[in-house]
């Protein structure tokens, strides 16, 4: 009579490859994730850098002096939260960045928040992203240099920590303008 069943070295090539379709699975979700990371920073970039060019055409901050009909006149050079809201329009407007550049990879949109003479973008995402790209940009550290973190009342994260061991909602904001 002959016995049936799987040999141990057949249980073994089964495991391995199980391993293997498993482990494939996780470096894709982190190349993914990494992916997204970069997508943020090039758009933290991208949006600076037509403030910018926005500055140099026309000689003010988008959105700065102009009401709700985006009437112009005049500004003061700084922003306040609503010319901040509107200077999405005037960048739009001006054919220097598409509204959909707002649209960051992880979900959501970003906000321009001024704060001391500076303009801030600020997103709402998963604290990982925010620590991934701190490290790519700046110091790695969540409360110093150009990316930050806030609003979530926690310490954030510490340079030797692992970002992808990190989850909770917290809201990433990058300096665009001094």
């Amino acid at each position: 009579m002959k016995q049936q069943g799987f040999t141990l070295i057949e249980l073994a090539i089964a495991l391995a490859v199980v391993g293997l379709i498993i482990g494939m699975g996780f470096k894709g979700r982190d190349l993914i994730d990494s992916t997204r990371v970069r997508s943020m920073q090039a758009q933290v970039l991208r949006i600076g850098t037509a403030l910018q060019v926005y500055r140099e055409k026309y000689d003010r901050l988008p959105g700065d002096g102009c009401d709700e009909s985006m009437t112009c006149q005049g500004g003061n050079g700084l922003l306040d939260a609503d010319e901040a809201g509107r200077a999405w329009t005037a960048l739009a407007s001006s054919g220097i960045l598409n509204l959909s550049e707002r649209n960051a990879a992880p979900g959501g949109q970003w906000v321009l928040r001024p704060a001391d003479g500076e303009l801030w973008l600020d997103l709402a995402v998963d604290r990982r992203f925010a620590c991934q790209l701190d490290r790519l940009m700046d110091d790695g550290g969540s409360t110093t240099g150009l990316v930050q973190h806030r609003g979530d009342g926690a310490t954030g994260w510490r340079v030797a920590d692992d970002c992808w061991a990190l989850a909770r909602q917290t809201t990433v904001t990058a300096r665009v303008m001094p």
